[in-house]
């Protein structure tokens, strides 16, 4: 299924690049040497006021409070970014005229008002009027928090930093991110896309000031309704049944249908899978028990040999391990010793000067360590603690010109994972900084990473995950635009679907390169009674005494 042309709208706010495994990578894409940076400092002002809360009485001026502090942390994110500076931090007054805006000579202004008062202040500054929106313009004119994705049944909800237009039906997008909605509690959705959406500003700023400029030139998206839609009764009352479906529905699947993951082969390259055809059939490398299952594969070539390292769950204690095996004999698996006595999974494999080493994910011990081969394939020694502190997982590295980079996402509830970020440093053992812009990217359909980043006719590309309706949907290929300490960029390329025939066609989420073949994993749904228990277990103990099971 390839995305539809909003949908790619929204896959690259600011993203990034990466070369095969151990070798250097050189940027390719969109260049920005004809941009100068900036000298001064950006100016910006602050117009104030908000959109009336829709809460009660009782509950209007908690909301006014959560928007007010909420706006707070946004001027404080832009504020605390070098070369950027605030004009009169008590505010613009909305009574301001354009003609005096521009004596205050603002390169932009960030709008909390309602979008009309920030339309009367167009061509006042450099970079116009930027203005946040919550739900998607074309279909709900940014006016939705959370409401009209549960009446529309809508796994994803949108929101957007964009650009006023002297057209009120038109706006442009400086950066999007999409999350996946709450199934029946629009405030939810509404909090977590203004958590989200903080630094975005900042983005913008750091974008502006390395030169970059193509986001003051994208068109312009138009609105498909003349205007914002009134939430009339029957839509209150088609909101208060479709909230109870799906609240009933994500409950079934919780206790009923389970994730049964299998690693397998493609007899092809990784460059492959960007053409738009289906995968071609997998060659399975397990028949795993109905108790456990077998992700996150990785793959390399040792004495003519593929050896597979993936991650090995078993439901009964919901803890994952390391395995290893060769493709070719894959019964005869074995135990890895790497890493903590903690949830382990995503074995990413790189060789560096000779050597080979491992990050596995560990992020249930709040760091990401890098692990040297002793004894393959079952014995690693811990050499180095990247990063310390953040629960990062799925930690992609690579080296980039002269220096190391990772992307890696955070642990999210339901698999509903969003974010990318992105750390570097000079050397592989650190130390590691994390980007300026972090999070890059936030988009549940395309910002989880999902396998090796791979090289095609000078371009870079990263597999991502697909989230949207239920973790591990599918993987999406982005081709990396722009990676520098300021900015990170990449657009959509490709979507690799799970396989269409034989038992794991549920889903996809790591496709990773080893040479001429790729291997992947791939899921269905089945019934495991120690997860449904597991399940139970921690709803009890959240609920009636506020910790989760172990």
């Amino acid at each position: 299924m390839r995305l539809t042309k909003r949908e790619r709208s929204g896959i690259a706010a600011f993203p990034l690049r990466k070369p095969p495994v151990g070798q250097d990578a050189t940027v390719v894409g969109r260049q920005q040497q004809d941009e100068p940076q900036i000298a001064g400092p950006l100016r910006f002002g602050i117009l104030a006021g908000a959109r009336a809360a829709r809460a009660g009485a009782s509950g209007a001026q908690a909301a006014t409070a959560v928007l007010a502090e909420w706006q707070r942390q946004v001027i404080a994110s832009l504020t605390a970014t070098e070369g950027v500076e605030q004009v009169q931090s008590s505010g613009l007054p909305v009574s301001l005229s354009v003609e005096e805006a521009r004596e205050r000579q603002l390169d932009f202004i960030l709008s909390f008002a309602p979008l009309a008062e920030g339309r009367k202040l167009i061509g006042a500054a450099r970079w116009g009027v930027w203005q946040f929106l919550f739900g998607d313009w074309t279909h709900y004119r940014g006016d939705s928090d959370g409401f009209w994705e549960i009446v529309d049944d809508s796994e994803v909800a949108v929101a957007m930093l964009v650009q006023l237009q002297s057209d009120p039906d038109a706006v442009r997008i400086l950066v999007e991110g999409a999350i996946r909605s709450h199934p029946f509690l629009p405030s939810a959705t509404a909090s977590r896309l203004r958590e989200v959406a903080v630094h975005w500003p900042r983005q913008v700023c750091l974008k502006l000031r390395e030169g970059g400029r193509d986001c003051m030139e994208i068109a312009p998206v138009r609105a498909s309704i003349p205007e914002v839609r009134p939430r009339k009764t029957a839509d209150r009352l088609a909101f208060a049944a479709r909230a109870l479906l799906r609240c009933a529905r994500y409950q079934l699947q919780q206790l009923l249908q389970h994730d049964h993951w299998n690693v397998g082969v493609l007899d092809a390259p990784i460059a492959s899978l960007l053409q738009p055809r289906p995968i071609p059939e997998p060659r399975w490398l397990k028949a795993p028990r109905r108790r456990e299952f077998y992700a996150d594969p990785f793959a390399i070539v040792r004495g003519g040999r593929h050896t597979l390292f993936c991650e090995h769950v078993d439901y009964r204690t919901g803890r994952g391990s390391i395995v290893a095996f060769d493709a070719d004999m894959p019964d005869r698996e074995q135990p890895v010793d790497i890493g903590p006595s903690v949830h382990r999974s995503y074995p990413y494999l790189l060789e560096h000067e000779g050597r080979l080493y491992c990050i596995p994910e560990t992020s249930e011990a709040n760091e990401v360590a890098l692990y040297e081969v002793e004894r393959f394939p079952d014995r690693w020694r811990r050499i180095a603690i990247l990063i310390h502190g953040p629960s990062l997982i799925d930690v992609t590295p690579f080296r980039y010109q002269d220096r190391w980079w990772l992307t890696a996402s955070l642990p999210a509830s339901r698999g509903a994972n969003c974010e990318l970020h992105v750390y570097f440093a000079d050397a592989l053992a650190g130390p590691w900084r994390p980007h300026p812009a972090n999070p890059v990217k936030v988009d549940l359909r395309s910002a989880r990473p999902g396998g090796t980043p791979f090289w095609k006719d000078g371009s870079l590309y990263r597999p991502a995950q697909d989230c949207t309706g239920r973790y591990g949907r599918r993987v999406v290929i982005n081709r990396i635009v722009t990676l520098t300490e300021r900015v990170f960029e990449e657009e959509y390329a490709a979507t690799v679907e799970p396989p269409t025939s034989g038992r794991f066609t549920g889903g996809l989420h790591t496709v990773s390169a080893c040479g001429e073949i790729t291997v992947i994993d791939a899921k269905r749904h089945i019934f495991v009674p120690h997860q449904t228990l597991r399940v139970l277990a921690f709803g009890f103990r959240k609920r009636f005494t506020g910790r989760p099971a172990l």
